[in-house]
């Protein structure tokens, strides 16, 4: 495509909300205090989608005119995304940014790289949307409680030494997995377990409920209950005879405070349990389930798709001394920055030509360049197009801004 000569300012953007059960209510509910908006009496807040994903496109102000984003790039595409940016992903914004608030558990799942969610959109589009890998990074902005990649193999020995009835319902394979000494890899061994608990809940499902029944016996009856023990008997009582309760012991609990991030790739088993974040990735809606959900569950591709490793995954700390925090990943379609500007302030900011994103957490700032200055609050998003070489950030009070760029 030739580069385009018309010059474009930076656009408003209005993003569509979904109401997900697991989202928070109320005038606690974030996404709604968020946006200024008065929240509709126990309506779940639960995402904030700012993107092109045909699940919930936004909207542009452009040309006078509320437009929808993805029409807008079947005619601008070179003046919004940049030479750069179609030759590499195609005339498509190649992220998803979202503001997701969790009162309550997200289903355990995990995600395909790019091969296997090419092979199983081709196989089963209607539980795979799209063809997409879905590497994402989630960024706490109150604090965020998650599950996170498999415990290290001496933690999940020791799980299934403390609670008989989740090896004794793996059978065999809780056994082998004892067997495991320091220094073995343990990703077969894992691998193994982990199916056979999962394939079982599937073929006796009366054992399931049996071993569940009898692991909440043992946790009332535990003086000084472990977090995990509290939150296996809280979504017990909610999700009933699920076999993800089995996942509360086996993946990694974090806590994550403000600013601070973790990056999910393909294969890692991961469920948030409440907080709100900030979460970018790639445009995808591809999920692979592992359970807390009545939701379609494929046993099957989610032991394929994990990498079953058991080393922790790395907590992103902000250092608390510098205004913009880059949250590096190792993927093509974004780079997610968090900038704290004091008031009064300028920051001169690059698009390099390719599109930008910003979203405003908290504050007030306009976005000035050498023919225009327009002024932005908390809660508004703001489409940079390439065509803006440059602008400046001006804060008219302490701002917290998100800004999605493309590497």
């Amino acid at each position: 495509m030739k580069q385009s000569h018309t010059v474009l300012h930076p656009c408003l953007m209005r993003n569509k909300i979904q109401h997900y059960q697991w989202g928070s209510k109320g005038k606690d509910a974030f996404i709604p205090r968020l946006l200024c908006l008065e929240p509709e009496n126990d309506k779940p807040y639960a995402e904030l989608w700012i993107g092109v994903h045909p699940n919930a496109p936004s909207e542009i102000f452009i040309d006078n005119r509320w437009q929808v984003l993805p029409d807008v790039l079947r005619t601008r595409a070179v003046d919004i995304l940049g030479n750069e940016v179609i030759a590499k992903f195609g005339p498509t914004v190649p992220f998803l940014l979202k503001v997701l608030s969790a009162a309550e558990a997200l289903s355990i799942q995990a995600h395909p790289n790019k091969q296997q969610a090419g092979q199983l959109h081709q196989r089963d589009p209607e539980h795979y949307p799209d063809d997409n890998h879905k590497p994402e990074i989630a960024v706490a902005v109150t604090s965020l409680t998650a599950l996170v990649g498999f415990r290290t193999i001496p933690e999940i020995q020791s799980v299934l030494s403390t609670y008989p009835p989740i090896a004794e319902f793996a059978g065999e394979s809780a056994h082998a997995f004892q067997q495991l000494v320091r220094g073995d890899d343990g990703r077969d061994a894992l691998k193994a377990l982990y199916a056979n608990i999962m394939n079982r809940a599937i073929s006796q499902p009366d054992d399931l409920e049996q071993a569940l029944h009898t692991l909440e016996q043992q946790c009332r009856r535990t003086e000084r209950p472990s977090e995990q023990e509290r939150l296996f008997l809280e979504l017990r009582s909610r999700y009933g005879t699920d076999v993800g309760l089995f996942s509360l012991f086996l993946l990694s609990l974090v806590h994550l405070q403000a600013g601070e991030a973790v990056f999910l790739p393909a294969g890692v088993p991961h469920a948030y349990l409440k907080g709100d974040i900030v979460e970018c990735m790639a445009n995808s809606d591809n999920v692979v389930r592992a359970g807390l959900t009545p939701k379609f569950k494929d046993v099957a591709t989610l032991v394929d798709i994990l990498t079953f490793e058991t080393a922790p995954i790395p907590i992103m700390r902000p250092d608390p001394a510098r205004q913009v925090q880059h949250y590096s990943a190792p993927v093509d379609e974004f780079l997610l920055s968090r900038f704290h500007i004091g008031k009064n302030e300028k920051r001169t900011v690059s698009t390099y030509g390719k599109l930008q994103i910003l979203l405003i957490l908290d504050g007030s700032i306009s976005l000035q360049g050498d023919d225009h200055e327009q002024r932005y609050h908390s809660g508004q998003s703001v489409l940079v197009p390439a065509t803006t070489q440059s602008y400046h950030i001006v804060s008219h009070e302490h701002s917290t801004i998100f800004l999605v760029n493309i590497p």
